[in-house]
This record gives C-alpha cells, structure tokens and sequence, in this order.
C-alpha cells in the first residue's frame, strides 16, 4: 500500500518542506518514489516548492541516471564496483600530495551535501584527510563576504540572522535577489508570498541595485546604483546616522554623513538627491 513521507528537500537554503509518495517494493524490490509535492502543513514554506521539486520524480526515474559507479576507460565509461572505484580516484590523489604537496589537491562541496547531516559530516572528514586547504563550496562563489561578516559580528560564521520579514514593515534590499534565489539564505521558502504580505499589511521593499531584477517587481521602489555602488551605500549608512523626521540630528554624524553621501553620491553610489529620498523611503 503507498505511504506518504514527510521529508525537507535539501536542493536549496529554503529547506521547504516536502510530502513523498512512497510505493513499498515487494520481494525484496526497492521502495519506489511515485510523487513528491509541497507540504502545507510545514511551518517556513507553507506548501511552496519550486521547480525543481516537482521534477524529482522524473530525475529518480531517468534512464540515464547513474546508479553505480563508473570508470572511464579511454573515451568509454564502464561499471564498477565501489572498491574499484575508490582505488582508482585515490591512487592519483596520493601520487598528486607525494609530489606536490596536499594543497595541490582542491575540494568542491555542493549545496545537497551540506544539508544533509550524513554527506556534511563525510565531507568534513574527507577535508580532514586531505589535508587541503583548498576547499570550496557555494559559498566561495557569493556568500563569503557575509560569512567574513557573521564572523567578525557574531563568532561564528555560519551564525546568520534571517530577517523576520511576517513582522516587518521595511525591508531593504541590497545585492540580494531573492526572486531569483527562492529566498536563498533567508531560508525562507515562498518568497514572493512573504513580499506579498508585507506590502498588504503596509509595509515597504526597497531594492538597491544596478540592475533591475526580478525582485524589483515585488517592491514598492527600487533605486539604481552604479555597478560596485554598495559600499558605497553602506558606508554613506555607517556614517549618516540621522533620524528623520524626529528633528533631532547629531550636527557632527550630520556633516560626516554630508561629507560621505557626496563622496557615494561621485564616485560609485546615487545621483546626487538619491541617498536622502532613499532614507525617507
């Protein structure tokens, strides 16, 4: 008799919550995956799957999945069994570290493996025993400058706030994508219905960006910036701590906030005028 799994679909940082229709094998057959679907009952994705979720029946199906592992002969591949192929990609590996040292030797981590506790814990080990310190991952790609900031802020850089955006009424914006991304390291699973929500209870999207992305059709303003302009943006806030509308102003964070938007506003940041009615936003 079919059964349904609850299970969290580890393709992305939004970890949305899954109902997998399982059909039992008989006589020792494997159990097979009839259908995957969005649980509504989850409490971060509420029912929201993308894409790829939807498609994963038909990826476990694939005829040309690979389900063992294989050995390129020549310009042919062939089966093999886990200790040929084992063999085979550690006898380079050693050959490789006895010449030219471990850090020859460099490691890419995909995002499925770091969310599932048995592939994170074998990854680590397997870093370990290379010796390398040549290990990348997704994050090498687009995340590091935040994790150097969680770090630098918080200890640990895997310490990362996630924004209470149900409880929010201004959310800004600024090098993300989250249109594009599902929510990404928000971790936050139906992203287009979150911004929804925010706007109908009055609240307001800002996007900050060169280029007017997919988020932008979700927010209620977006401003342009020269490409490389965030540092800008944020060094003009770091410096600009004035409270408008509550007329009372620092006179010196007033200046130095002056003096930082005209620098932003030349060199990499706004047009002249942007910087202010961004902050009355």
């Amino acid at each position: 008799m079919p059964v349904t799994r609850l299970a969290t679909c580890n393709l992305c940082d939004s970890m949305c919550g899954i109902r997998v229709d399982v059909e039992p094998g008989e006589g020792g057959a494997s159990d097979r995956v009839t259908g995957v679907r969005g649980d509504p009952e989850d409490p971060l994705s509420g029912g929201h799957v993308c894409p790829k979720v939807a498609g994963l029946v038909e990826l476990l199906d694939d005829p040309d999945r690979v389900r063992s592992p294989m050995i390129r002969d020549g310009t042919a591949w062939r089966e093999a069994t886990w200790e040929e192929a084992l063999t085979a990609a550690v006898e380079p590996l050693r050959a490789i570290r006895r010449k030219y040292g471990r850090h020859a030797v460099g490691l890419y981590v995909g995002t499925p493996v770091v969310h599932a506790h048995c592939s994170a814990f074998a990854a680590q080990l397997l870093t370990s025993a290379l010796g390398t310190h040549n290990r990348y991952d997704p994050n090498s790609q687009d995340s590091n400058p935040r994790l150097y900031a969680c770090m630098e802020m918080y200890g640990d850089g895997l310490t990362m706030p996630i924004p209470d955006i149900e409880n929010v009424d201004y959310l800004l914006v600024l090098g993300a994508n989250p249109a594009a991304s599902n929510g990404g390291q928000m971790s936050l699973g139906n992203a287009r219905a979150r911004f929804a929500a925010l706007k109908q209870r009055g609240g307001r999207v800002v996007v900050i960006d060169p280029r007017r992305t997919e988020t932008v059709a979700w927010a209620t303003r977006h401003h342009f910036i020269r490409p490389g302009g965030g540092r800008g943006v944020a060094a003009g806030d770091a410096a600009r701590p004035v409270r408008w509308g509550e007329g009372r102003h620092d006179p010196v964070a007033d200046r130095r906030g002056e003096r930082t938007g005209r620098v932003g506003a030349g060199l990499w940041c706004f047009q002249p005028g942007v910087g202010r009615r961004r902050d009355r936003d």
